[in-house]
């Protein structure tokens, strides 16, 4: 068992050009993807800032945390996501998400390690 405790997880300021519109940061949780085949983050966007049309090749987890945020799979309508609403997204479902205009929006994800590439989202 590994215990990380809050007060010594690091939050890095992330830049995504043309895959994140808007500021962003991310706190990766210390879960080891070559252990575990996961990898855990909890995200904050700021003012509106949206991850723009991605999949994840094994698959979503992903549970609001606050603020007002909206999730959309592709050829679907926006959904609204408050504090303790939570997805799954399957594998290969594209879709897009981030913070309501004018909100901040904190989630935290699980997402899958892909074993023949490595990945956890293909943009």
């Amino acid at each position: 068992m590994r215990v990380t405790k809050a007060a010594i997880a690091q939050w890095q300021e992330v830049s995504l050009p043309g895959k994140v519109d808007g500021d962003m940061r991310v706190q990766y949780h210390d879960v080891l993807p070559e252990e575990a085949g996961l990898v855990g983050t909890t995200v904050e966007m700021l003012d509106g800032a949206q991850a723009l049309w991605h999949s994840h090749p094994r698959g979503q987890i992903f549970f609001a945390i606050s603020g007002l945020g909206q999730i959309q799979v592709d050829g679907g309508d926006p959904i609204e996501l408050r504090p303790g609403d939570s997805v799954w997204a399957p594998p290969g479902e594209r879709h897009c998400h981030g913070a309501a205009p004018g909100h901040d929006f904190t989630f935290s994800s699980v997402d899958f390690v892909d074993p023949a590439t490595g990945t956890i989202v293909d943009w």
